[in-house]
């Protein structure tokens, strides 16, 4: 029994291993391309193409997001809805189906 056990075990550990390994072997390759595709850019390369000069007014205006923040996310803080949900009616309540009028 208790070879078995031990068997289960070691097999078990051994399957975690692998996919640790796997995992990690894939994380790596990840990172590599990721490597390689940086360094084939030829970052002395750029042209400027055209300025864009802001008035007086657009350097007030707020930026649209933040770039630490995830899609969706506001930079800003929202203000809570003004409109509060209703509240429950008062008395019995009919939950029967309606009836069709003849």
């Amino acid at each position: 029994y208790q070879r078995r056990v031990h068997g289960e075990r070691t097999t078990t550990a051994c399957e975690w291993q692998k996919h640790q390994d796997s995992r990690r072997k894939e994380e790596e390759d990840i990172e590599e391309r990721e490597r390689v595709a940086f360094q084939i850019i030829d970052w002395h390369d750029f042209v400027v193409v055209e300025t864009i000069d802001f008035n007086q007014e657009e350097d007030a205006l707020p930026f649209s997001q933040a770039m630490d923040q995830p899609m969706g996310e506001s930079a800003f803080p929202q203000p809570p809805p003004a409109a509060q949900p209703a509240p429950p009616p008062s008395g019995p309540i009919d939950v029967r189906e309606p009836t069709e009028k003849k």
